[in-house]
């Protein structure tokens, strides 16, 4: 089965740590990036209901649909191979990442692949390229990241290299805030 992974990841964490270190962003990056990294928290949980319904409405199409936040998109996928049972190569490279994200988790020593989402989902289904198609029709961006294997292993590549998925067990906004600032974990439904 392919994977696939809607909008962008650490869209949540992002805007958290951008209010928390807004001062010191804006000392080393352009006004607009650290409004747009702030203002990434506005509408998530509208976009994320919407998205959720558009999703579960294609049916058995889609094998599984994680609906996550805590711990990143690796913790997601972690956890969407245990549910399903089987392995996956991912590539690094095709992971959503908006250069905000990046240049917040730059400045503030954040892992953007272990920052809460808000807004991505991870899914699991046949067609792949159908389904990124129908998602763009409802204004969801998506993109490809991997694909099932019958083993256990679960692969991220990054170019040649080759290593495995962590298994997440720290939240990055309590070891970069030192409190926790949301109760969200991850949530799996098989159609």
């Amino acid at each position: 089965m392919d994977i696939i992974v809607t909008r962008f990841i650490g869209i949540r964490g992002t805007a958290i740590l951008a209010r928390e270190f807004e001062s010191g962003l804006r000392t080393r990056y352009p006004k607009w990036l650290v409004d747009e990294a702030i203002s990434f928290d506005d509408d998530v949980d509208r976009i994320e209901e919407n998205d959720i319904d558009v999703i579960k409405s294609m049916g058995d199409r889609i094998a599984c649909l994680g609906r996550y936040t805590e711990f990143g998109v690796f913790e997601a996928l972690f956890q969407m191979s245990r549910f399903l049972k089987c392995g996956m190569d991912i590539e690094i490279k095709s992971i959503p990442i908006k250069q905000e994200t990046v240049e917040v988790c730059e400045f503030t020593g954040a892992d953007p692949y272990l920052l809460y989402s808000g807004v991505s989902c991870v899914l699991a289904c046949e067609n792949g390229e159908d389904i990124i198609r129908e998602l763009a029709g409802h204004d969801i961006p998506a993109f490809k990241v991997g694909i099932t294997t019958s083993t256990n292993d679960k692969i991220v590549i990054n170019e040649s290299e080759r290593g495995f998925l962590p298994h997440v067990r720290k939240d990055e906004l309590k070891r970069i805030l030192g409190k926790k600032v949301y109760y969200e974990r991850t949530d799996f439904i098989r159609n």
